[in-house]
Formats: C-alpha cells, sequence, structure tokens
C-alpha cells in the first residue's frame, strides 16, 4: 500500500486591518477584506464607509523610518566618539603646550 504524501499549501498572507467601532479601536489580521468583515461580524460594508483602513503600508512606513532613524543614530553616535578622542587628545597636548609656554614665561621673566 502507498500512501501519498500530504500537500500543504502556502499560509495565506495576511494583512491587518483597523476600525473605531463603538468606544475601541480595533484591529485584525486577516487574508482579505471580506474576511475582516465577516470577523468583525458587520453587516455592512466598512471599508466603503471609510471606517476601516488598512495599515499595512503605514505599518511598514513606520518600521523603515524606525531602521532609518536608528542608523543615523547610530552614526551620530561614532561621530560623537570620534569628536570625543579628539577633544581628549587636544586637551592633553594643550596641557603639554600650556605647561612649557608657562615654564618659558617663568624663565624670562627671571
Amino acid at each position: 500500500m502507498r500512501v501519498s504524501p500530504v500537500r500543504r499549501s502556502a499560509p495565506e498572507k495576511l494583512k491587518t486591518y483597523q476600525t473605531s467601532l463603538g468606544f475601541f479601536e480595533q484591529a485584525i489580521a486577516a487574508p482579505s477584506m471580506k474576511a475582516a468583515l465577516k470577523a468583525w461580524d458587520a453587516d455592512n460594508n466598512l471599508f466603503h464607509q471609510g471606517v476601516v483602513q488598512a495599515i499595512d503600508k503605514a505599518l511598514a512606513a513606520l518600521n523603515k523610518a524606525e531602521q532609518e532613524q536608528r542608523r543615523r543614530a547610530a552614526a551620530l553616535r561614532a561621530e560623537i566618539e570620534t569628536v570625543e578622542k579628539k577633544l581628549k587628545a587636544e586637551e592633553a597636548d594643550w596641557d603639554e603646550e600650556g605647561k612649557r609656554l608657562k615654564a618659558a614665561l617663568r624663565r624670562a621673566r627671571d
């Protein structure tokens, strides 16, 4: 007896929908607008009324902006670290130069 392998279909891609029905905001992940309306047990098409919005694009834009901000912040932190090292080196150089010049001034006054 030969058993055929079980074929599994690819999982459905879910979209995120958000609405403000009543007092609370509600969000749902569903494969389609029709499935979202069914999950909300809506009698009429809330999408055409403008009550529901798909938030996947907005969420993707937010994620992209957050990643870009983190990249810029990391670059700025690296620049700050470099500037702080240069500042410490400059201060150390000035301490040495200042001591040398003060000593020369004392010798000139004597």
